[in-house]
């Protein structure tokens, strides 16, 4: 399943329950079968864009929320960020530390010389 058809997925069926509709009652409100809103919420298929303008109303959002990642993809993603940054904040730092080390190591060389 490609990951914009399981962000659908997830968050029409995540939107549906939260207004406490059930698949049958949210078929309902867009002229369609209970089966075809389930096989949207497996991934199965994809509406229409007709059909997600009416799905969005149905459900109170508009279109482009049912594409969003949900908080908990998001956070993810931003831990990863976060330790990817960490590493090289790490790594920088530590060349740093060698280059000065280096700099005075050669500085007190040309100091001892004189």
């Amino acid at each position: 399943m490609k990951k914009i058809q399981l962000h659908l997925a997830n968050n029409m069926k995540s939107l549906r329950n939260t207004r406490g509709l059930t698949q049958s009652k949210l078929a309902l409100l867009v002229n369609t079968a209970p089966n075809y809103i389930s096989q949207i919420e497996q991934g199965n298929k994809f509406p229409s864009p007709t059909m997600l303008e009416k799905l969005a109303t149905a459900l109170e959002v508009h279109s482009y929320e049912l594409f969003l990642p949900s908080v908990g993809e998001i956070a993810t993603n931003l831990n990863e960020i976060h330790e990817k940054l960490n590493k090289n904040i790490e790594k920088a730092v530590r060349e740093s530390q060698k280059d000065y080390f280096l700099l005075i190591t050669k500085n007190k060389y040309l100091a001892d010389e004189e």
